[in-house]
């Protein structure tokens, strides 16, 4: 039992890391961008909706915005807020944000709201890691015998 425990923690850990190092890389580009090139702009909140419970950590509030800007460029975003913070907005209302002028794909509420989320992401991803050793190091040094062993 413990060698496909073992094998399926092997076999999705690429998969998991994969994607949390892509996630990461893409918070750090929206922060890197959002700061070196960061212009003010104003957006529309669209609605707010209450968060999805694995995302609630961010904040229990989803903010929806979106922004036309002159060109091609639509801005249609989100950011996660406490309750509190959320109650000051409702739909229609206008709220500040930041976008990178370079690719307004890069947009946040702030340069910090940009950081925390960064940050947020890095915190998990070292959290899985270091889970993910622990539960390697579990497996591989426990003193059960294999399946194999037994003849």
């Amino acid at each position: 039992m413990r060698d496909l425990k073992l094998f399926l923690i092997l076999l999705t850990a690429p998969l998991a890391l994969l994607f949390a190092v892509s996630t990461l890389a893409d918070n750090y580009a929206r922060y890197r961008h959002v700061r070196d090139f960061g212009e003010q702009a104003t957006a529309i909140v669209q609605s707010i909706e209450l968060a999805s419970y694995v995302r609630q950590a961010e904040g229990d509030r989803r903010l929806f915005y979106a922004l036309d800007l002159p060109g091609p460029a639509y801005i249609n975003g989100s950011a996660y807020l406490s309750h509190a913070a959320a109650s000051r907005y409702s739909p229609g209302q206008e709220i500040g944000i930041v976008y990178a002028a370079t690719d307004p794909s890069h947009h946040a509420l702030s340069v910090e709201d940009a950081w925390s989320t960064f940050v947020g992401h890095l915190v998990i991803f070292g959290a899985y890691c270091t889970l993910l050793g622990f539960a390697l190091l579990t497996l591989r040094g426990s003193a059960a015998k294999s399946w194999r062993d037994a003849r």
